[in-house]
């Protein structure tokens, strides 16, 4: 973007153990950002370090658990320059602290289901994650997806995930008095969001040609909406909620 540059570095390791029933995941990253605002000579740098730690674990022929731990650092500008926080009705600077330390933990379990024709031709996926920070947000996320193969070459996948979480320590919707830090952002705010989805593969190439070994066609449909608790629509005075469609229409080739 022309206010927002990015620069990632990224390191990762996996290593099967077990015969390849065990597989130990280790990554890191680190960005520098560098956050402007087009109408002013604003400019700051953000510094992100995250690591990484994995462990996908084969129980039987039909079953896997995976385990995954996440931690990020920030230090830098935050915030957002064009956005402000509200004191009693009236608009002042967002204020955020300059750091930030996050923790994630997310487990996830695969079951496969076979028949005598084929070693597998459904799949039941559940994943769930934890998310706390040090700015006082906690976040809980749900999502369970059915696979399906219907004959050799169409995938078929219906998906559901739910999110919620709680607000930062410095957020609020109009504060009583001006605070140190001071924070409107809705994606800081308590809300909860909701989405339900399909997926369809065609493997219309599973054979090698030229230097590709197969390839796909693929849509998604998802309809995802958002309930926010404690942010405000300013036309309305009511909590701010949406929906959305999300369509996706990409072809994948694997070499």
């Amino acid at each position: 973007e022309n206010d927002y540059l990015a620069d990632t570095l990224s390191l990762n390791v996996s290593h099967d153990l077990n015969g390849g029933l065990t597989t130990l995941n280790l990554g890191f990253s680190q960005g520098q950002d560098t956050v402007q605002r087009v109408d002013t000579s604003f400019e700051e740098d953000i510094n992100r370090y995250s690591f990484r730690l994995g462990a996908t674990q084969v129980l039987s022929k039909s079953l896997l658990l995976g385990v995954a731990y996440e931690g990020i650092a920030e230090d830098g500008y935050l915030s957002n320059p064009y956005r402000s926080a509200r004191v009693l009705g009236a608009t002042l600077p967002e204020q955020y602290p300059g750091t930030r330390d996050s923790q994630a933990v997310a487990v996830r379990a695969v079951k496969g289901f076979s028949s005598d024709q084929r070693p597998v031709i459904s799949s039941v996926r559940a994943d769930y994650r934890y998310f706390r920070d040090n700015w006082g947000i906690r976040s809980n996320t749900l999502k369970f997806a059915l696979q399906r193969y219907f004959g050799n070459r169409v995938l078929g996948e219906a998906r559901y995930r739910y999110y919620q979480q709680s607000a930062a320590t410095f957020y609020s919707d109009n504060f009583a008095s001006e605070m140190t830090y001071m924070a409107r952002d809705k994606e800081l705010s308590t809300f909860h969001s909701h989405s339900l989805g399909a997926k369809v593969t065609w493997y219309f190439m599973d054979r090698k040609y030229l230097f590709f070994d197969r390839m796909s066609l693929n849509f998604s449909h998802d309809y995802v909406n958002f309930d926010y608790q404690d942010f405000t629509d300013v036309r309305t005075g009511e909590p701010y909620s949406f929906g959305a469609n999300i369509l996706q229409l990409y072809i994948s080739g694997w070499y």
